[in-house]
């Protein structure tokens, strides 16, 4: 069992707007799951976006933007650093400063990490409305870990955003 050391507060059903205060949007996946379901109840869509997200980019911001075009409320979960396969040296942030990075960004709702290799468990139990993977993500015979074809399968909305554009 592993236990986040992140704050977990769970608001009330009358009040589902997402705080704006970085520390209380950092959650478990348990209390995202629970969230959804609020959020689903009360007719809004959840985006979920799932990835490594180190070193955070300009190419990670227009992804996140545009992800959360597509629905009410951007969930964002970041693989934990023992799966992490990026290369020696990776991730150079850990986890937690990951989780605390992203939730700084006005866009995102909610961030939890993922301990689990992959996304299948995660996407089982949050169930979003869509799910926002990026453009490398696309070729599905490229992926030798055969994670995107399993992420596919699980059967939910799956949105390939395109490359984001960086200038200058």
């Amino acid at each position: 069992m592993v236990v986040e050391l992140f704050p977990l507060s769970i608001r009330s059903e009358r009040n589902l707007e997402p705080s704006k205060n970085p520390k209380d949007k950092l959650k478990s996946i348990v209390d995202l799951g629970r969230i959804a379901e609020q959020i689903r109840a009360s007719g809004q869509k959840v985006v979920l976006a799932h990835g490594v997200f180190d070193l955070l980019h300009m190419g990670h911001v227009r992804h996140l933007n545009e992800a959360r075009t597509h629905g009410d409320v951007l969930f964002v979960t970041l693989t934990a650093d023992a799966f992490v396969n990026k290369g020696p040296g990776k991730p150079v942030f850990s986890e937690n400063l990951r989780a605390e990075m992203l939730a700084a960004l006005s866009m995102v709702d909610y961030v939890a990490i993922n301990h689990a290799p992959d996304a299948e468990d995660l996407l089982q139990r949050l169930r979003p409305d869509v799910y926002a993977k990026g453009s490398d993500y696309r070729d599905a015979e490229a992926d030798v870990a055969g994670k995107i074809n399993r992420e596919r399968e699980a059967g939910f909305t799956t949105l390939t955003l395109r490359p984001a554009t960086v200038c200058g």
